[in-house]
C-alpha cells in the first residue's frame, strides 16, 4: 500500500495548461483596461499642472504659464513658470501622445492673478498608443479646467 502525498507530474501538467489558457483569454480583456488608466493617469497630470499654475498665480499675485510640447511620450513635456522659475514639470509615458495643444494659437496656457486666462480658453488632446481613447483637458476663459473624453474622433465631439 502506496501512501503517496502530493501531486503526480501529469496534475502538474493540466494546471499549468489550464493556467496558460486562462491567461490567454483573459489578457486581450485587460489590455484596454491598462490602456483607459493610463491616459486617464496622464490627463490627471496635465489637469494638475494647469490648477497648481492657477492657484500659484493667484496666491502669489503674479502671473504663471504652462508651457505645452506635444509629442509622444518623453518627447511631449509641460512646464509650469512663475516668476522665470520652473515650479513644476513632466513628460508624458511612453505609450502616450500629447498630439494638440492649443491655446488661443499659442501652445501655453497664461494664468493672471485672478486665476483667469488671460490668452482665452484652449486645450490639451491626449491619446494612447492604438489611437482608441481620446482624452482632452480643456480649460475656459474663466479658469475653468475639466477633463473629457472621446473614443471615436480626436476632433470631438467630447463628453464629461
Amino acid at each position: 500500500m502506496y501512501n503517496n502525498k502530493g501531486f503526480t507530474l501529469l496534475e502538474i501538467i493540466l494546471v499549468i495548461g489550464l493556467i496558460g489558457i486562462l491567461s490567454a483569454i483573459a489578457i486581450p480583456g485587460i489590455k484596454p483596461i491598462i490602456a483607459s488608466y493610463r491616459i486617464s493617469s496622464e490627463a490627471s497630470n496635465v489637469r494638475s499642472a494647469l490648477q497648481i499654475a492657477k492657484t500659484t498665480a493667484i496666491k502669489e499675485q503674479k502671473t504663471a504659464v504652462v508651457n505645452f510640447v506635444p509629442g509622444t511620450g518623453s518627447d511631449s513635456s509641460y512646464n509650469v513658470v512663475v516668476n522665470g522659475e520652473i515650479i513644476k514639470s513632466g513628460t508624458l509615458r511612453s505609450t502616450i501622445t500629447m498630439y494638440r495643444a492649443s491655446f488661443q494659437g499659442n501652445s501655453f496656457a497664461q494664468f493672471n492673478s485672478m486665476g483667469l486666462t488671460s490668452g482665452g480658453s484652449g486645450a490639451v488632446c491626449l491619446t494612447d498608443a492604438e489611437e482608441t481613447i481620446y482624452k482632452q483637458v480643456s480649460l475656459s476663459a474663466a479658469g475653468n479646467i475639466k477633463i473629457q473624453k472621446n473614443v471615436v474622433d480626436p476632433n470631438g465631439p467630447w463628453e464629461d
